[in-house]
């Protein structure tokens, strides 16, 4: 199931003061319930069908992994703001057949991108699995 950023501090919080959290690994399972019992989504049909999936539909979350991703998600966000202000300034420059000088911040805002997926890629590189799919 997804975790939103929003809720990453209180997870990792969570987490170590040593509450085990379990994902679903598959959503579609919750859906596949709520179509067999006919019902409407809503926090108690939610529970009720939790209570009826199998544990092997469901994955521990470790603090390790949460960490990770309270690191991650401030990057991600900023490598996805600057591509999309890169991409908009592009457009502009196309459509308007003059730059504005708006290449030279072009310029600064990729190599300010450059330096957050570094930054993302840096983090990734102390994981195994990474370093294994990197060698693939």
């Amino acid at each position: 199931m997804i975790l939103f950023p929003e809720v990453y501090a209180e997870i990792l919080w969570s987490l170590k003061k040593g509450v085990k959290v379990y994902l679903l690994k598959s959503p579609s399972i919750l859906k596949k319930l709520r179509r067999e019992d006919n019902l409407w989504k809503s926090d108690e049909a939610d529970a009720s069908m939790f209570s009826r999936v199998p544990r092997e539909y469901f994955r521990i979350l470790t603090i390790n992994e949460m960490e990770k991703k309270v690191k991650l998600q401030p990057l991600i966000n900023e490598y996805e703001l600057l591509s999309r202000r890169i991409k908009t300034m592009k457009t502009w420059i196309k459509n308007d057949g003059y730059d504005y000088k708006l290449r030279d911040s072009i310029m600064l805002m990729e190599r300010d991108r450059e330096e957050s997926a570094k930054k993302i890629v840096e983090i990734f590189s102390d994981d195994a699995i990474y370093r294994v799919l990197v060698e693939c």
